[in-house]
């Protein structure tokens, strides 16, 4: 276990707090989240010299993506990125 929490909610309110969890992060550039998945999985058992050097290499991989051209052309044309995964 990683030890994180990110929230506590009644039982009832758990199915639409994920839904809206869900929503969020599909909303978000793909190749980052996987980039924050890697590294938080991968990364967390390993030495912080170790875990620093795997999430350099995550993004150097994510950095030179067309998702990350999108992003910075959205943010400074005012509107909502369309990223593709690429």
């Amino acid at each position: 276990e990683a030890g994180l929490v990110m929230a506590v909610c009644e039982p009832d309110e758990l199915d639409a707090r994920v839904s809206a969890l869900a929503t969020e992060l599909a909303s978000k550039a793909p190749l980052a989240v996987a980039g924050i998945l890697d590294a938080v999985i991968q990364g967390g058992p390993k030495s912080l010299e170790e875990g620093l050097a795997h999430e350099y290499a995550a993004l150097e991989r994510v950095s030179s993506s067309e998702d990350v051209q999108e992003g910075v052309l959205a943010f400074f044309q005012k509107r909502t990125p369309n990223f593709k995964g690429k």
